[in-house]
């Protein structure tokens, strides 16, 4: 996986958005709410609040899970499967809510077998 800057196209709400790809088969993505202290050394102050954006995403047409995981205590909060009908439109993830920051995992469901299309299932 690599870096990638093109596959989300809008986070509602706000939000700093990271992401690693396989482009086509599986997405890891951070989104936190914390702001950059940079005149006392390098650090975030973290905004809590209520939290549930929907990101915009581009990804070639089929279905994927999408799982939602919260970074402190590694819990899954939901997971949830999308269909995008490819990369021309976007594909809308609605966020569950959450306070600081979100891990969201995407994984393409090869639509033959129902099983996923990566070699790496982590979760």
């Amino acid at each position: 996986m690599t870096r990638d800057k093109e596959t989300i196209e809008a986070i509602s709400g706000g939000g700093v958005v990271n992401l690693i790809s396989e482009k086509g088969n599986q997405y890891a993505i951070y989104i936190h709410h914390s702001f950059p202290v940079l005149d006392s050394g390098a650090y975030y102050v973290p905004n809590y609040g209520e939290y549930r954006p929907i990101l915009s995403a581009f990804l070639p047409a089929g279905t994927y899970e999408v799982t939602f995981i919260e970074p402190g205590t590694l819990n899954v909060i939901s997971k949830t499967k999308i269909t995008s009908n490819g990369e021309n439109e976007t594909t809308q993830i609605v966020c569950p809510s959450y306070t600081l920051d979100m891990a969201i995992r995407i994984i393409r469901i090869n639509s033959e077998t129902g099983d996923f299309t990566t070699k790496f299932n982590m979760m």
